[in-house]
């Protein structure tokens, strides 16, 4: 006899057992890591900032003249 399709599978009941010990065979270690030195980077002299020949500085006094100057002067023309 077949059979039946209809038939529901018998139950198959949950595998339970005891816990698994842990292992007696010690697993093997991993060498350790190689770790490069923290080396701080090295940064180039820094030049000193170059002086301020002393034909500008007469000229700087000069701008609060000319402002107003460049302000006017379109308007009139």
């Amino acid at each position: 006899m077949a059979p039946n399709a209809t038939r529901a599978a018998p139950m198959i009941p949950p595998i339970t057992g005891r816990p698994v010990p842990a292992s007696p065979i010690p697993l093997a270690e991993t060498p350790p890591v190689a770790v490069a030195p923290e080396v701080p980077p090295v940064l180039p002299p820094v030049a000193p900032p170059p002086e301020v020949p002393p034909v500008v500085l007469p000229v700087l006094g000069v701008l609060p003249t000319l402002v107003p100057l460049l302000v006017v002067l379109p308007v009139l023309v």
